[in-house]
């Protein structure tokens, strides 16, 4: 009873988390393919959507390091 227990929910986890971030990954990479160009021994960078978005335009500070116990 364990063993099927456990094999039902594998294959759920395995369907439905595996197999999207797959499809994500996929869709990704296809992305970034798309943006690339090939020139001889070069490689040429398109503009990259990812780039303008706002988490990469701005510095983030994490305050766990902060000298806040001297």
């Amino acid at each position: 009873m364990t063993a099927l227990v456990f094999v039902i929910i594998y294959t759920v986890v395995h369907h439905t988390a595996y197999a999207h971030l797959d499809k994500d990954i996929l869709q990704e990479k296809e992305e970034v393919i798309n943006n690339l160009d090939w020139n001889s021994d070069s490689i040429i960078i398109h503009k990259m959507p990812e780039w303008d978005e706002a988490e990469h335009s701005k510095v983030e500070v994490n305050p766990t390091f902060s000298k806040s116990w001297i």
